[in-house]
């Protein structure tokens, strides 16, 4: 499981590293790729690294990683895995306990299934969004009006809310929010 300290990436982006790294990926390689957007903070997911048939484009849970083959502005680290990291469903009851229990800044780890995407892990801050009366973590819907979101599998708690050295955003508090980042 990751821990704060996972959370952190250097002040320059290394974009020929990245570069290099994104071109040297095979077929659905396994990678842990590190995020950062001003609406949903430092990221990080672990998935697949699929090639979009659509743009041309590697994405690990539908997160772009390149834009016309250079890093998207929002990558910050690229490690590929050696072998894909899966973690178990919760069931029913614990996944409704772990969802009632967030607060928003909470560090949380989310394994989503998504058709298109696959089986993927989002970890970082989870953020409140008062229009939705939901949490997201990294763009992706954790819980929305107090139940977990449908593509949700399983969720943990690194650590609470203020208990943790890893920067949280602001709430949303209203649609469209983004254009004015």
């Amino acid at each position: 499981m990751l821990t704060p300290a996972d959370f952190t990436f250097p002040a320059k982006r290394g974009v020929k590293l990245l570069t290099d790294r994104i071109g040297s990926l095979g077929a659905d390689d396994h990678i842990t790729a590190t995020f950062f957007s001003e609406r949903y903070g430092v990221f990080v997911m672990t998935g697949s690294a699929a090639l979009s048939t659509t743009v041309g484009m590697r994405a690990v849970g539908g997160q772009f990683i390149e834009q016309g083959g250079k890093p998207d502005k929002t990558l910050q680290l690229l490690e590929l895995l050696e072998e894909p990291s899966v973690i178990a469903a919760d069931d029913t009851a614990d996944l409704a306990a772990a969802v009632s229990a967030l607060s928003h800044g909470d560090l949380v780890r989310a394994q989503f299934t998504h058709r298109s995407y696959g089986d993927f892990t989002i970890s970082g801050p989870v953020v409140w969004s008062v229009p939705g009366a939901a949490f997201l973590i990294g763009g992706w819907l954790v819980a929305s009006g107090g139940a977990a979101a449908p593509r949700l599998v399983s969720l943990a708690t690194i650590a609470a809310a203020g208990s943790h050295p890893v920067g949280v955003p602001a709430s949303i508090t209203r649609v469209g929010e983004d254009a004015d980042l």
